[in-house]
């Protein structure tokens, strides 16, 4: 079992899952009798995410539960064997090296359009324990294209997943999007970032991607589904989906689909099998956003169907 850990938890990315797993093997491993002394993460960090999708809010202390936020100098966290959680990378690595860091990525549009749904499926009073920041209030007010152009929530909506690998990095604004001109040089740099990582992969690659996450981290990680996304109401298609949106949202995710396709590829995932399930992943779940609760079910089951069928392809190759 790994001594020093941190994993990069990407929102909608099955990360509390995955965290909660890491936990019970950890403890599992501390109590096993044929462990060595020492070589279990004898402690967990309680926080569960940094600032740096916060933007440029900073008013935390009026937050009614605080949400496990730190705020604090980041060499404090060397104290723990093991961070988990929505952390930047810069923040990871106080206390580690870049091969003690597991980052997981899932297809960036399904991820986002997951956070807004997960967000406008929230009732009253989980919005309210998050005042006065208020993004998941945003995705309840404002339909899918406006949404996705609201600096309000950049930090939070553009290429989150390429926002924790460099962030604070010189070309990334804290509120506001990324310039078009500037994307270039930051795909060169977040391939370097992902590249030094210990582990990288991708959720979509399912059982393979646990059993490989598994035998980086030295021990069983059993990923169940503690917190899918909820329905916050069928979208409109003709309102939600269009066009305009379509070019935004590329924009939005052109980071991090290079970010998530970097990942795929360190396990043998080809191009063309990358371009078919990103489009399929995409396309099931936009569907199931239009979709009433029972048949946006079944979609689910059948991409996870296709994703197994596809690694299983790739393995007996």
């Amino acid at each position: 079992m790994r001594r020093r850990l941190g994993y990069l938890h990407v929102p909608k990315t099955a990360g509390t899952s995955v965290t909660s797993a890491i936990q019970d093997a950890v403890a599992d491993v501390a109590g096993r009798s044929d462990d060595p002394a020492g070589t279990a993460p004898a402690s967990i960090a309680p926080f569960v995410m940094d600032t740096s999708l916060f933007g440029e809010f900073t008013d935390f202390d009026r937050m009614p539960t605080g949400h496990g936020v730190f705020r604090g100098d980041p060499a404090e966290l060397a104290t723990y064997d093991a961070v988990l959680g929505h952390f930047a990378v810069s923040t990871l690595l106080a206390g580690r090296e870049p091969g003690d860091l597991v980052a997981l990525f899932r297809e960036p549009r399904a991820r986002l359009l997951s956070l807004y749904t997960y967000w406008r499926s929230w009732t009253e009073d989980r919005h309210a324990s998050w005042d006065p920041y208020e993004a998941s209030r945003v995705a309840t007010r404002l339909d899918w294209p406006a949404f996705l152009s609201e600096p309000a929530v950049a930090a939070q909506v553009d290429n989150a997943a390429t926002r924790l690998l460099l962030t604070p990095h010189p070309l990334i604004p804290d509120d506001g999007f990324i310039a078009a001109d500037d994307v270039p040089r930051l795909l060169d740099d977040a391939r370097a970032a992902l590249d030094r990582l210990g582990h990288a992969d991708v959720i979509e690659r399912g059982e393979a991607c646990w059993t490989d996450l598994s035998a980086w981290l030295g021990a069983e990680v059993e990923v169940g589904h503690e917190r899918t996304t909820g329905d916050g109401g069928r979208l409109d298609p003709a309102t939600h989906f269009t066009p305009g949106s379509d070019e935004v949202l590329a924009a939005r995710t052109v980071l991090d689909a290079e970010v998530w396709r970097h990942a795929a590829r360190r396990h043998g995932v080809g191009d063309d099998a990358l371009d078919r399930l990103a489009d399929r992943t995409w396309s099931a779940r936009r569907t199931a956003a239009t979709a009433s609760p029972t048949e946006a079910s079944t979609i689910r089951g059948r991409v996870a169907g296709a994703w197994r069928r596809v690694t299983r392809r790739r393995a007996d190759r």
